[in-house]
């Protein structure tokens, strides 16, 4: 699903007929293996994954889930957990918005040039992204870069809902403040929500903050797991990129 229209995710993500077919095979096997009472916390149990149903690479099998995902929780599905390291702040981990991923797997997400991840991201470029959905899970390592000005911060801040680009203008995200000056945001809200308006073909166009940037992670691999099998003996598969081609091929199991 594109971020701003709402529309179904398209090339950008990867989306092939075969990973769809995928996607629907291994949904199809699912509430026979794990319909039993009490196997899993989670809503959504999926079943088995085999390897010989798996498609080619990796990139197309995060999009067959995250475009499952998105029929069964809509918007909500696209909330990924963005974990970075710092040696003055250690770990830190949040969630954000996935926007959209590149044919080369990059994965892009959006934020405040001086905010804790970007700091984090800035002194260490390693990170992990985790998406999880019911009894599935994706883990995606890679690399990250802050794009700072450009078509590429620009283009993602236009993929945002234009209430959220009229906040970003309004906050100084991360900082310490007093209630007075929450307040203050609050009505700088107010005031640009009536100067542009909250219809995008109405008003003017919302221009980007220079400190908004977007961040792109250039994922060294995709790892997908898959629970809800009895002792929780689960399906678990690394898809590891390969420096000459740039695929994603199947490269092991992993003990659950």
């Amino acid at each position: 699903m594109d971020l701003k229209s709402g529309r179904p995710l398209a090339l950008a993500a990867g989306i092939t007929g075969a990973a769809l077919g995928v996607a629907w095979l291994w949904k199809s096997r699912s509430r026979r293996s794990s319909a039993a009472g009490g196997l899993t916390p989670w809503k959504g149990n999926f079943g088995d994954l085999r390897p010989q149903d798996a498609p080619s690479d990796g990139r197309e099998l995060f999009s067959a889930w995250l475009q499952d995902a998105e029929r069964q929780d809509g918007f909500s599905a696209r909330v990924m957990a963005v974990a970075t390291s710092s040696p003055e702040e250690g770990a830190t981990v949040r969630s954000v918005i996935f926007h959209t991923m590149h044919e080369d797997g990059s994965v892009v997400f959006g934020t405040n040039s001086t905010s804790q991840k970007a700091r984090s991201l800035n002194s260490d470029p390693r990170c992990e992204l985790l998406f999880r959905w019911g009894d599935r899970q994706i883990r995606v390592r890679g690399r990250a870069r802050c794009v700072g000005d450009g078509p590429e911060s620009d283009a993602a801040f236009k993929r945002l809902p234009r209430h959220c680009q009229l906040g970003l203008l309004c906050l100084r995200q991360g900082t310490s403040i007093d209630e007075g000056e929450h307040g203050a945001s609050l009505r700088a809200y107010e005031d640009k929500v009536a100067n542009f308006g909250l219809d995008p073909d109405r008003g003017p166009p919302v221009p980007r903050p220079a400190n908004y940037t977007a961040v792109v992670v250039e994922p060294h691999c995709f790892e997908f797991y898959q629970g809800g099998k009895p002792g929780y003996i689960n399906d678990r598969f690394l898809f590891v990129r390969e420096a000459h081609t740039g695929a994603f091929p199947l490269k092991t199991r992993l003990q659950a």
